[in-house]
């Protein structure tokens, strides 16, 4: 093959590829969840630590320059609820996604399986808030009795030559202060709010099809160019952004869906693998568990049709399926082992269809 031949097949390769990658992008939606709630933190000041300054300008230079933090205002247990709820809600769609430069890739082919999950989450974030309501009274007065203690170690600092315990003036006036900045039952219960919103990614392809709407109706008198003159000038220049930044595009998507799904299973075959080679006994129930995890993973978000992964997994599902005693240990370590070496190969398409046909960027 002569040295343009070579040239060319390189070329038609990588045309092949960057089609592939730009098909794959219409077999997903970019999820964005937003979480939002009451912090149930406040900034803390001297003032309530019982620290006072000799002169306006040494406060003033505290005040410039050093800050104390932060107050939590609700019992950490209870934080702990909130921020547990919150941390399912963001891993469920971290185990349904990919991340790329868009947000979080969800493939069709895990977007049921997510929608169902995150329903479920949805409704335990919400379960948390009506919780923290229904128990309102209670947790006020316990955050009211945790700031007690503050309160008499302020009063020893402020006071250090009495003798006796904070009087109880003292100890109302310190907590209600800090009570006083919990909002009401409502207020927090309404703050909780649990948003998701989709869009696919904005392919040249579109933005170049909305030039053109534009512009038809320019021609046909129906707007004038005065009137989207900007909007055609704004799209043009997005257009020739994706163009000049094809490759980076491409390669980093390809590099968060396709590669990343390759390293992550080489991850966790490896980490079974040495788990299983330090067990000198038959396949555990624990290490099925663990093969059958990398094999369901695989199954929802094998969007792109990993064949070579597939092919492995099908022969390590037949085996960890079989029953106790007549697994082969050897197999299934070579198998895993096959699924880390294949993390180190560049994935390419054996065959591809486009399904649109794309503005041409090359």
């Amino acid at each position: 093959m002569s040295e343009e031949d070579e040239k060319f097949e390189d070329i038609d390769a990588q045309v092949v590829r960057d089609d592939w990658a730009l098909a794959l992008m219409e077999q997903g939606v970019i999820v964005r969840l937003s979480i939002m709630r009451w912090t149930a933190m406040t900034n803390l000041n001297y003032h309530e630590l019982g620290i006072a300054f000799g002169d306006d300008q040494t406060q003033e230079f505290m005040s410039r320059y050093i800050k104390l933090g932060q107050e939590k205002l609700l019992p950490p247990k209870v934080s702990n609820e909130i921020i547990m709820a919150e941390r399912r809600a963001r891993n469920c769609l971290i185990e349904h996604s990919f991340d790329t430069i868009w947000g979080k890739f969800v493939p069709y082919s895990a977007f049921a399986e997510w929608k169902e999950a995150n329903e479920e989450t949805k409704l335990e974030f919400f379960e948390v808030a009506k919780s923290i309501g229904d128990r309102y009274d209670y947790i006020v007065e316990e955050v009211r009795r945790d700031y007690s203690i503050m309160g008499a170690d302020v009063w020893r600092r402020i006071y250090p030559d009495s003798d006796g315990a904070p009087s109880e003036s003292f100890l109302q006036n310190f907590t209600s202060k800090i009570i006083d900045k919990i909002p009401s039952r409502d207020e927090i219960i309404a703050s909780f709010k649990y948003n998701v919103t989709f869009f696919k990614i904005p392919l040249p392809s579109f933005i170049q099809e909305d030039i053109n709407k534009v512009e038809k109706l320019i021609q046909d008198g129906e707007i004038t160019a005065r009137e989207h003159i900007l909007e055609i000038e704004t799209k043009a220049i997005i257009a020739n952004e994706y163009r000049d930044r094809k490759k980076e595009l491409i390669d980093g998507f390809l590099e968060s869906t396709v590669a990343h799904l390759r390293h992550h299973i080489a991850e966790l075959a490896n980490h079974t693998y040495d788990v299983l080679q330090r067990n000198e006994k038959d396949i555990t129930m624990t290490h099925v568990k663990r093969i059958k995890r990398i094999i369901q993973k695989v199954k929802t978000l094998n969007f792109h049709n990993d064949s070579e992964i597939t092919n492995i997994l099908e022969d390590l599902d037949i085996e960890v399926s079989k029953f106790k005693g007549e697994r082969d240990k050897k197999l299934i370590s070579i198998k895993l082992r096959e699924l880390v070496e294949l993390s180190k190969k560049e994935v390419t398409p054996e065959s591809y269809a486009p399904l649109i046909d794309y503005m041409d960027i090359r």
